[in-house]
């Protein structure tokens, strides 16, 4: 069971970190495609906090330059360490 838990994580946030790069992808394109105009909105918005805190809205700059590549490094850490520290010996326990 334990074993079955371990890969549904690491699929649900792959998952997620292909949506997270496809819409960084899409944004840079978007921006390199209006000469790096970051006054004309994309589409997409990203808000500081977490949830069920909807706080100020990044600005696209903002956005494109931290706020996605900080979530990828976020995700890639899970993932990383979801494959890895089972591997080494420690083991999930479901209560």
């Amino acid at each position: 069971m334990t074993d079955k838990v371990h890969w549904i994580v690491v699929i649900v946030f792959g998952l997620v970190l292909l949506k997270v790069i496809h819409g960084w992808i899409k944004d840079l394109l978007f921006y390199r495609q209006n000469g790096w105009d970051f006054m004309e909105p994309s589409g997409h918005k990203m808000f500081h906090g977490g949830p069920g805190y909807a706080g100020p809205e990044l600005s696209n700059r903002n956005r494109v330059l931290f706020g996605y590549p900080l979530m990828i490094l976020i995700f890639v850490v899970v993932i990383c360490g979801s494959i890895f520290i089972p591997e080494q010996g420690l083991t999930w326990t479901i209560p």
